[in-house]
């Protein structure tokens, strides 16, 4: 498990990010990835034991269902199975979790909480769950609503709503004032600085690196 874990990591944190301001809700979430359709997932999952330098000790086999019908809240059940043929009647053990992310967001284990807030990512495409096990570790870090630069946000705002208006009625362009070009020389300053810094604030433990391979 510690082996797999360190892949998945190592594949997370050299994924390419091509936003301007990268951050580690960003590194989670997959755009590209469809949502997933349905209520309920399932996952057929085969965990070979082996520690670094040792044979292999053999491997185990599940059958995993997750479950989002109530309220987005993730119902989880583990059914290990005796062999890769998923046999109905050769359950070895089953498990049962109501409410998963609640379960993981109190998991004291960290390589148990990383392993399955990794798989839980994997199976949903959710990064809640593994961007919420992050934050425990490191309370620096921020989602991206937490790094939005709420004067540039509120800036945009307001020309949207003044496009708007003036396309609906196209009477208002010479009585409404642009909000990106106000005619008092202080706000027109203080608006040029808003608008040209960046959208999300750099207070983020990420940032861009090109590496030659």
């Amino acid at each position: 498990m510690k082996k797999l874990i360190g892949v998945s990591c190592l594949l997370l944190l050299s994924a390419k990010i091509l936003a301007t301001t990268p951050t580690v809700e960003g590194l989670l979430r997959n755009p590209a990835n469809p949502e997933v359709a349905g209520d309920t997932v399932v996952v057929d999952v085969a965990i070979e034991e082996k520690a670094v330098g040792e044979e292999s000790k053999g491997t185990q086999y599940f059958k995993i269902f997750a479950n989002q019908e109530r309220h987005a809240r993730v119902d989880f059940l583990q059914v290990q199975y005796k062999d890769s043929n998923f046999n109905e009647q050769e359950g070895i053990r089953v498990k049962h979790v109501v409410n998963f992310a609640e379960v993981m967001a109190s998991e004291d284990k960290v390589e148990r909480n990383a392993f399955f807030s990794l798989f839980l990512m994997t199976m949903k495409n959710d990064w809640n769950v593994p961007l919420k096990f992050l934050r425990r570790i490191d309370s620096s870090i921020k989602t991206d609503e937490e790094l939005i630069n709420r004067e540039k946000y509120e800036q945009l705002l307001k020309q949207k709503q003044y496009l708007r208006a003036i396309k609906d009625n196209p009477a208002l362009k010479g009585t409404l004032e642009n909000p990106n070009r106000p005619k008092d020389e202080a706000l027109a300053l203080k608006t040029k600085e808003i608008l040209a810094g960046g959208f999300l604030h750099k207070g983020n433990p990420v940032a861009l690196a090109r590496v030659e391979c």
